[in-house]
């Protein structure tokens, strides 16, 4: 683990090794960009889960399929100052 790279760290943690699911947006608005939600076998979103520890944030500059399922893990992070959310 590196204290400098806490994101990639929980990534690794969470995802390293293992089988995962890729859900593609289609929503995205973009022909050159491409997003992704990523599921491990169990059904557990990690995209929901870097944002509930506050290792990631929304980006607020595009819509998407699962906007909302977002807002409250990231809420949820900022008001507990967890990750990037420190105050």
């Amino acid at each position: 683990l590196t204290p400098d790279r806490p994101s990639r760290d929980l990534l690794r943690e969470l995802a390293l090794g293992k089988t995962v699911r890729l859900e593609y947006d289609l929503l995205l608005g973009s022909s050159r960009d491409v997003g992704a939600y990523v599921f491990l076998e169990d059904g557990t979103l990690l995209n929901a889960e870097m944002l509930k520890a506050g290792r990631a944030r929304l980006d607020l500059t595009r819509q998407f399929v699962r906007g909302r399922e977002f807002w409250s893990p990231q809420e949820e992070a900022k008001s507990a100052s967890l990750g990037i959310w420190i105050r």
